[in-house]
């Protein structure tokens, strides 16, 4: 039991193992702690170009390495897989399911797929067709762009990438050029370092952040829906609790005895002229009714409507 509660993607697991499986991040920053300084010692000016050519290289290889650990999580815990291909129904469901092909199709598109051609060949038209539409299609382009941009994950991804590497950057300027002045080596492995343990934090906090924050957000709605349905209902019970007595059937106000159902009260005039006798003031500043506690009017009065004066 223990064993498959650990396996659960519960919010807050989800956003360690994301965090975890984006260290590999970390990793590609070790290695160019590591040869940073050695180059900057042998020749400075190359140092950059070095640094440049891993943070690409390693970049790319620790995007791999974090998506087959992801890959990986899911497989073991049963959300991925041919099962769950084979499972899913059509984008528009069929009521014959010997009639769905979409996951037919998709199968033999994953067979016929290479495991270099097809993803360079998928990057290449992505790539032409962004072009084509910002010619062609210009504020369309920024409109999707900005549609995923703005979701509640697209947010966290820019907020958690853009402040904490700005804050690394703010925080290592100073040492950085005054090592750097001293020694170029020193200067690398003082930039590299901050990067590596800084960038651990960064890179874990914005997996972390992008993977929960659209469920964060549709569980807040989700409570503010059922915190609001209460309220509906007991502003309803209100409403049924104020309800005009002359409304209520078979019940009286005052301890008179009740009205036989032929007698003219009864009549929709008569209704209407004992609503407008009893009914609750109007507030001067709003128009709308003031709450207070209905008070049944003085028998008398209410002799002298229904004519028994």
């Amino acid at each position: 039991m223990n064993v498959a509660l650990k396996t659960i993607d519960t919010t807050a697991n989800l956003a360690i193992q994301n965090a975890k499986e984006a260290q590999t991040f970390t990793i590609r920053n070790g290695i160019r702690t590591a040869v940073g300084p050695v180059v900057a010692a042998i020749n400075p000016k190359a140092e950059p170009i070095v640094d440049t050519a891993l943070a690409i290289a390693g970049g790319l290889a620790a995007g791999t390495g974090t998506g087959y650990l992801a890959n990986s999580r899911r497989t073991e815990q049963g959300t991925s897989g041919p099962a769950l291909l084979l499972g899913r129904r059509d984008a528009q469901p069929k009521q014959d399911l010997s009639q769905e092909t979409e996951w037919i199709d998709a199968l033999k598109a994953l067979r016929d797929a290479k495991t270099v051609r097809t993803p360079l060949a998928n990057g290449v038209g992505r790539l032409a067709n962004a072009g084509r539409t910002l010619v062609t299609d210009p504020l369309g382009a920024i409109s999707r762009t900005a549609k995923a941009t703005f979701t509640p994950s697209g947010a966290a991804n820019v907020a958690t990438l853009t402040g904490g590497f700005a804050g690394l950057e703010a925080g290592k300027g100073a040492v950085v050029n005054a090592l750097s002045k001293q020694h170029p080596a020193l200067g690398s492995l003082a930039k590299h370092a901050v990067n590596t343990v800084g960038g651990a934090a960064v890179f874990g906090g914005n997996a972390a952040s992008v993977a929960v924050a659209d469920k964060l957000v549709d569980d807040l709605k989700s409570r503010g829906k059922k915190t609001a349905e209460p309220a509906t209902d007991a502003t309803e019970t209100a409403q049924s609790v104020h309800e005009d007595p002359a409304d209520a059937p078979g019940e009286t106000l005052g301890g008179d005895p009740p009205v036989p159902a032929d007698h003219p009260v009864n009549g929709p005039n008569e209704r209407g002229l004992i609503r407008a006798l009893f009914r609750e003031p109007a507030s001067p500043a709003t128009g709308s009714k003031m709450p207070r506690t209905r008070r049944p009017p003085p028998p008398s009065l209410r002799r002298a409507v229904l004519g028994q004066a």
